[in-house]
Parts: C-alpha cells; structure tokens; sequence
C-alpha cells in the first residue's frame, strides 16, 4: 500500500471538504491558546477558522500578542480589518457598505465563560450604511457561510496545486444574489 500511495499522491488533487458545521467563531479567547493546544481541549473548527480569518487577514495571534502599546495593537488591527474588507468586497457583492473588523479587547467579567476572562479577539462586521457593528455571530446565517467557507478557501489555496473541492448543501442560506457571488 505504502508504494501506490507514493506513487500516485503527487498527481491527486488537495481535497476540501466545507459544511454547515465549519463555520466560523466570531471570538476567540487568545490569553490561554497555546496553553489549551498543549495540554488541554483542542481548539474546535470554529476557533481553527476564526485563526485562519486572522492569517486570511493579514494577521496573526503571534503578531497581536507581541504587541506592546495600544497604538501598536490598534494599528494592527486596523491593518487586518482593512485587508479582510478589501478581500471580502471582491467576493460579497450584495452589500458594499460592510467591512470586517478584527478587536482585540480584555474580557470583561459579565461576558459569558470563556470570555469573561483574559486577551479575546473577535470578528465585528461594519455597515456603514446604518454606522452601526454587530458580532460577527449575530449576521445572517447565509454571510456566516459565505465568510466562512472564503477564509477557509483562501488558506487550502495557499498550498497550490489542484484542489478537488466538496460542498455539503452549498449556500443553501444564502440568498439569490450572494448564490451567485458563490
């Protein structure tokens, strides 16, 4: 088995599977990632993909923590919020007032647990039409997908080569317009 395998992997396409499930988590607690990944439960899918979000925008929890003064941090947020929103108007034509934004905030300690405590990042989304941010996790299921299955589309690419691609019940909330973005 060892020897058909070496032989015909080089030529078998990457595959990409991509479900309702593999959503993304508008916040991650960032304080206590490595510690989690070491000894304790692994991050989920949501959690994986909202890392995959950060380096889709031009980011990463690394990065965001070695920064040492608010204005540090906050210019590289600004960075990654204006990255994401730039590569997110290519794809989710409906709506061009919206654009992402990457916060990094303490917890504050009436949110609910795990976020109640430590470093959490998390995903807004901007309409700049009614000047107003509503967790990423409070938009539509359909732009929840959509968002999504672009960040973890984006990081299977970056390995290039040809990519075999399966969508379980593809866009199936997504709206006329946004289908056709798909």
């Amino acid at each position: 088995r060892g020897l058909v395998e070496s032989k015909l992997a080089p030529g078998l396409p990457q595959f990409m599977y991509f479900s309702h499930y593999d959503r993304m988590a508008g916040q991650l607690r960032i304080d206590n990632l490595n510690e989690r990944n070491a000894s304790g439960p692994k991050l989920d899918t949501g959690e994986t993909v909202f890392l995959f979000f950060l380096e889709f925008a031009g980011t990463s929890i690394e990065e965001i923590s070695a920064a040492t003064t608010y204005e540090g941090l906050n210019a590289k947020c600004e960075a990654a919020s204006n990255n994401i929103t730039g590569q997110l108007q290519d794809f989710w034509t409906q709506n061009p007032h919206l654009e992402i934004e990457v916060r990094v905030t303490k917890a504050e300690a009436n949110d609910p647990a795990p976020f109640n405590a430590g470093i959490i990042a998390r995903a807004r989304v901007r309409n700049n039409l009614h000047r107003v941010t509503v967790p990423f996790s409070e938009r539509s299921a359909g732009f929840i997908w959509f968002f999504s299955f672009l960040v973890k589309f984006a990081q299977v690419r970056k390995s290039g080569g040809s990519l075999a691609l399966l969508l379980d019940e593809p866009g199936l909330t997504l709206h006329g317009k946004a289908q056709e973005d798909l």
